[in-house]
């Protein structure tokens, strides 16, 4: 947009002016110096630039395991994990949830009503989830998740219990 003259009419009836044209790119810098050279510095540089900073931030969210079963919509009754990772992808569900030893689960976005128990899982990843009942997650093989990067805060309506699981 810098080669654009300032008067030329680009959207609504406003100039690229108006729209915050730049008269050069980089202030006429080089690319490595000016604005620009300072957004792309590197992590290791003794003044990092901010998008070193925002894919560092990003390279410490675990990834999500992958999904063997996924769970949408309305769900009523128990509901028992003993394999694999179930996902719950924005569920509502009413009754107890069970996560057996070495089996894991993913929620996102879900409404569960009923207690949430997972003993020796190997994953529990709770995140931007709203749970009425208890919540007890006991000796978590991998990763237990209800905070922090890439996380939306839960809404947690019970007692909680958390013993023996990874930090």
């Amino acid at each position: 947009m810098s080669k654009t003259p300032g008067d030329t009419v680009i959207a609504d009836g406003r100039t690229a002016d108006e729209l915050g044209r730049m008269a050069e790119w980089n202030g006429g810098k080089k690319p490595t110096g000016g604005e620009f050279g300072k957004l792309s510095a590197p992590i290791s540089d003794a003044k990092p630039g901010k998008l070193a900073y925002a894919l560092d931030f990003r390279s410490r969210i675990p990834a999500t395991p992958a999904c063997t079963n996924t769970l949408t919509g309305v769900h009523t009754g128990p509901l028992v994990i003993s394999s694999g990772v179930t996902c719950l992808d924005g569920a509502r569900l009413t009754g107890p949830v069970v996560v057996r030893a070495g089996a894991g689960l993913v929620a996102k976005g879900a409404d569960i009503t009923g207690p949430v128990q997972a003993v020796g899982a190997r994953v529990v990843e709770l995140c931007g989830i709203s749970l009425t009942g208890p919540l007890s997650v006991v000796n978590t093989k991998e990763r237990l998740t209800l905070t922090g990067p890439g996380c939306t805060p839960n809404t947690l309506n019970g007692p909680v219990q958390l013993v023996g699981n990874p930090s």
